[in-house]
């Protein structure tokens, strides 16, 4: 995803909370909120959502996810809540889809956390959208962030400003630590039923 110039501000007319926020038994479910701004944003290209919740379906699909979130974190610092560095820039790096079968039975042998033993008796909801790397990953301050599918459309309507990305989820947060190589990052679906 392209990085494009900003305005230093736009003023916000509304948010919108999802409904159920809260209301699940995980911090992270229904985390998403709609702004609505006072102005439209027409420094860049439109990114589209995606609608399809057969996609993506593949097992380690190619994905990418951007944050500000801190720069350092994970089991190297000691502390349980370790300290908290944001990135001054805006940050991305590749990842990986993960299917809610194999994200519901995830574990980390480290720690021994797990997040379940089947699809049925998993501490994963449905409506979540895991990916995963074993090299890198979202920390604190990430959340609001995309996750995407970079030139999932092959042609792009210059005349309209549309991006060939598409937004498939927002973070909405890490799973143990920060760098976890075992366990899937925790996002919301844009186009879930659930």
């Amino acid at each position: 995803l392209p990085i494009y110039n900003r305005p230093d501000s736009i003023s916000v007319a509304s948010n919108v909370r999802h409904p159920l926020y809260g209301t699940g038994s995980h911090s992270v479910d229904y985390d998403i909120m709609i702004t609505h701004l006072s102005e439209p944003f027409t420094e860049g290209p439109i990114v589209r959502i995606n609608f399809d919740e057969g996609y993506p379906s593949q097992s380690g699909e190619s994905l990418v996810i951007m944050g500000f979130g801190s720069i350092i974190g994970g089991p190297e610092t000691g502390v349980a809540n370790p300290p908290n560095e944001q990135s001054r820039i805006l940050r991305s790096a590749p990842t990986s889809y993960v299917p809610f079968e194999e994200c519901a039975v995830a574990n980390d042998p480290d720690t021994g956390v797990s997040y379940g033993i089947g699809p049925t008796q998993t501490a994963v909801s449905p409506h979540w959208f895991c990916a995963l790397n074993t090299e890198t990953s979202t920390c604190f301050g990430d959340s609001g962030g995309p996750v995407a599918k970079e030139n999932y459309f092959p042609v792009v309507d210059d005349e309209d400003n549309d991006s060939s990305d598409i937004l498939l989820a927002v973070i909405s947060g890490t799973s143990g630590y920060c760098g976890n190589p075992y366990l899937d990052r925790k996002s919301t679906r844009l186009n879930s039923s659930h």
